[in-house]
Order: C-alpha cells, then sequence, then structure tokens
C-alpha cells in the first residue's frame, strides 16, 4: 500500500514537471529509433543514443526512464537540453555525457541530480556554466574542455569529492 502510495505522489510530481516544461520531440528525429532505446534502457540502467544525429528538444520519453544511471548523448545536434533532466525519475543518475554537441546552456535543473558522479560537457559551445552544478556533491569529475567559457563560478571551489576538472581550450580570464 506505501509503495503504490509513494508511486502516486511520484506520478503527481511528474505530471506538475509536465505542466511546467512540457515539451514534445522534435519532427526531425528517428522516434522509432527512440522508442526502441528507451524500451532497452528501461530494462538495463543504461540509455545510450550517442551519433543518432538527434536535435532538439528530445521527445519527453528519454526523461522518463525508471532506474537510469547513465545517459549518453554525445556527439549529435543537441543545442540544449530540456529541464526535464532534473525530474525526480532522473535522480538516480549517476553519469550523463553531453559531449560532442552543440550545447548552448546546460538547465539549471541538472542541480537536482544528487547522485551524479560524472557529467561530461566537453566540446560544446557553452559560455556559461550554472553555479546550481555546485549542489552535484558527490560529483567526482567535470569535463569542460572546448568551449567558450570566459570564468567558473567561484562556487566551484565548495567541491569536495570532485578528483578531475578539465577546463582546457577556453577562453578562461584571470582576474
Amino acid at each position: 500500500a506505501e509503495n503504490s502510495k509513494n508511486m502516486g505522489a511520484q506520478w503527481r510530481e511528474m505530471e506538475s514537471w509536465m505542466e511546467r516544461y512540457g515539451e514534445d520531440g522534435s519532427p526531425y528525429n528517428n522516434e522509432p529509433e527512440i522508442q526502441k532505446k528507451v524500451v532497452l534502457a528501461s530494462k538495463s540502467t543504461k540509455l545510450d543514443m550517442a551519433k543518432m544525429g538527434l536535435v532538439d528538444p528530445l521527445p519527453m520519453e528519454v526523461y522518463m526512464v525508471l532506474y537510469l544511471k547513465q545517459l549518453v548523448l554525445s556527439e549529435n545536434n543537441l543545442i540544449k537540453i530540456s529541464h526535464f533532466i532534473g525530474n525526480p525519475r532522473m535522480h538516480g543518475l549517476m553519469q550523463i555525457n553531453l559531449s560532442n554537441n552543440c550545447l548552448v546552456r546546460v538547465p539549471s535543473t541538472i542541480g537536482e541530480l544528487s547522485q551524479l558522479l560524472f557529467l561530461m560537457l566537453h566540446s560544446n559551445h557553452l559560455v556559461e556554466v550554472p553555479p546550481e552544478l555546485v549542489r552535484l556533491t558527490r560529483l567526482q569529475r567535470l569535463t569542460l574542455n572546448d568551449n567558450e567559457i570566459s570564468a567558473l563560478p567561484t562556487e566551484y571551489n565548495a567541491f569536495t569529492r570532485l578528483q578531475e576538472l578539465s577546463w582546457l581550450d577556453n577562453p578562461l580570464e584571470y582576474p
């Protein structure tokens, strides 16, 4: 009974997210292939959609996979990632690879992913990274190489478990 009560609360929270950030997927994406990958991911803990030529927005199903630990969206044509990345169903994510895209921003809701250990954002077009990343207290690896970042937030010195922070090939300005 408590499990079904928990699921009901989670569903209400998801409905709230959908009302706030609802979006449909791009008609240019290969929907059947995405659906196939989402179904496979629901039977494992990894959703790998690298090198699929994806453009944004991604369909909601990508952000709805339960028990997902790894999300790989590298080497696509994504310009932005939905706020849905921080929704309650994604809270178990431990690794996100968004490298080699065309990202110009990362949503602040990524700071909700408290279990995240590895975040790969290298080789994009980011000019800044959200200060909310500092809420990722378990983060061990953050790659920001080859972007357009001119300053790292001062809050980043609060990362206590960070073992690797890569920011080469950015036009960083030093005080």
